[in-house]
């Protein structure tokens, strides 16, 4: 086919028709191509938005998703501590050792654990890690996947489990009582923090520094001492918060406010008596007091059988397994035996730390008479250490009642717990253990730990070395008795020293008359009664809040709560 092309000659002037044709040709075919590609550059422009949209809505989703599994992964946590109503309580700490694995405290456990869950738009799968066992917390890594997109996100949270609301004061009872029978004007200082589900009686020269709070009253200048006008008046720094509309008003150092709303009765806590039992039955670490009380004194006897070398003043050993009564393991319940020789009289061999808010470097030598003396030169002293496990929760559990009774000599120290199925009463120089501290001040603001850095290996655990140590995690001194530690008598008793916390649902009463017998306590104290007297001090240290076997409902079950959310997307 021949195409014929016809050249048209040039006009001049006017264009023609044809040329105003060709003209409007091209533009019709250029707006053509401009508009097909603004269509284009639109169609680009609303995909990518709807892309972007749905990327959004799918995120938004799975965030959900991965956060419903997490709140579902806790429920199951704390539904699995009291699985039935009936059982025992079981512990954060227990369930995370069943779950993953047992571990030191402060090293990760070695196991996880997985759940799973679908909701109506997707899917979960949460992962339970524990990376520093023995705090009571814990982390749920959660993937949620979106069913329509199959996109998937990632949130990682980490968990506490909350203490009972009595571990967060350094004194917790029913019923407070604080009295000066001998009426000395000995300047008692408590850096503490107090609260009774009654009332508060605080006695003449006794001060508070710390919050009080009473459901009903608070009562200072009240007690044996209270028409002692000599003697001064009792300090509450701040203001003591009480219930009661009627405040007592009279003393000026001591002022008493009622606040409103008032305190609240709270849940008196419940220690599981069956999980100490059985952790004790696990490590061989059961005993009668018959036959604490014999090995104690089969120890004694050892340990002044060692001949100290020339011109030392000690002699260390562990006691061999011949001084062990019936069928007490050594290997379960390994003691260390010290024989001490006092070197003159201006150091003391051996001193028990008895701080106060006014002397932080307070101290009792052993065998002291009078508190502030050291025993005569040439004195033989003794220390009997039931050894402790830094890196496990060490329990020693007594079968029924025990008293401790001991020469103001010999120096009984336990590192770990001593829980009692009964009474607890103490005449023997003591230090009980739950908690070490090592390194730092014995003192320090309330609110503030002595403890840290705490030792996660037994190298860092080791003499010497600038560790704290964690023996325990349950209460230093257990017993569902009275818990009695008061004056022992000529010749017995001396001071004692306690690190972690004090449990009975009976009555907890320091009672010391005379200074050589001061006694003092860091952590915290909880007791249906709480009656202490004379020569003691208190410290809270809220290292107490990490105590394990304690419940403020009868069902036992941990609350969890989230303190820290990462989104890695």
């Amino acid at each position: 086919m021949e195409m014929t092309i016809v050249h048209t000659p040039q006009q001049t002037g006017r264009p023609g028709r044809h040329a105003e044709a060709g003209v409007a040709l091209v533009s019709v075919l250029l707006l053509s191509v401009i508009a097909l590609a603004l269509t284009g550059a639109l169609s680009t422009v609303m995909l990518t938005g709807m892309r972007g949209t749905s990327f959004a809505r799918s995120s938004e989703v799975t965030y959900g998703i991965a956060q419903a599994g997490v709140r579902a992964t806790i429920f199951q946590i704390e539904a699995a501590t009291n699985p039935i109503a009936a059982e025992t309580p079981m512990g954060l700490e227990t369930y995370l050792t069943t779950a993953l694995g047992a571990a030191g405290t402060g090293t990760p456990r070695p196991g996880t654990a997985q759940f799973a869950g679908t909701l109506p738009n997707g899917s979960y799968t949460v992962t339970l890690s524990d990376p520093t066992a023995g705090d009571n917390m814990l982390t749920l890594s959660s993937v949620g996947t979106d069913q329509l997109t199959g996109r998937t996100r990632t949130l990682v949270a980490m968990l506490r489990s909350e203490p009972v609301e009595a571990l967060n004061y350094a004194m917790f009872g029913n019923k407070i009582e604080f009295h000066n029978h001998i009426k000395v004007p000995y300047g008692l200082v408590l850096n503490t923090s107090v609260y009774s589900n009654g009332t508060i009686q605080i006695d003449r020269a006794v001060s508070i520094i710390g919050p009080t709070q009473a459901v009903n009253a608070i009562l200072p200048n009240t007690g044996p001492a209270s028409g002692t006008t000599s003697l001064p008046n009792t300090v509450l720094s701040p203001a003591g918060e009480q219930g009661d509309p009627d405040p007592m008003t009279s003393v000026p150092e001591a002022q008493v406010v009622q606040v409103i709303p008032e305190p609240k009765v709270q849940p008196f806590p419940t220690l599981d008596f069956k999980a100490a039992h059985d952790a004790a039955i696990a490590a061989d670490r059961q005993i009668t007091a018959t036959a604490l009380t014999t090995l104690i004194s089969n120890a004694r006897t050892y340990a002044a059988s060692l001949v100290i070398p020339g011109g030392d003043s000690s002699v260390t050993a562990m006691l061999p397994a011949g001084s062990y009564p019936g069928s007490v393991s050594a290997a379960s319940i390994p003691i260390r035996v010290i024989h001490y020789r006092q070197i003159g009289t201006v150091t003391p061999v051996r001193s028990i730390a008895v701080p106060n808010g006014t002397n932080p470097d307070a101290s009792v030598p052993l065998g002291s008479p009078d508190g502030t003396s050291t025993a005569a030169d040439g004195t033989s002293l003794y220390e009997i250490q039931f050894v402790g496990d830094p890196l496990a929760d060490t329990l020693l559990y007594v079968l029924s009642s025990l008293t401790l009774q001991e020469p103001t000599t010999t120096l009984l120290q336990f590192q770990g717990s001593l829980v009692v199925n009964g009474a607890v009463t103490i005449h023997a120089p003591t230090e009980f253990l739950a908690w070490h501290n090592r390194t730092g001040p014995k003192f320090v603001p309330l609110g503030q730990t002595l403890y840290g850095p705490v030792a996660t290996t037994l190298a860092q655990a080791a003499a010497g070395q600038p560790y704290d140590v964690i023996y325990s995690n349950w209460p230093a001194i257990a017993a569902n008795g009275k818990v009695k530690v008061d004056s022992s008598g000529a010749g017995l008793g001396g001071p004692v020293h306690i690190e972690g916390g004090v449990y009975t649902p009976a009555e907890s009463h320091f009672h010391k008359s005379d200074p050589y017998e001061s006694s003092y306590a860091v952590g915290s104290e909880i007791a249906d009664t709480i009656h202490n007297c004379q020569w003691f001090s208190f410290a809270y240290d809220p290292r107490a809040q990490l105590t394990i076997g304690l419940y403020s409902k009868a069902a036992g079950r941990v609350q969890l709560q989230v303190i820290r959310w990462e989104d890695r997307f």
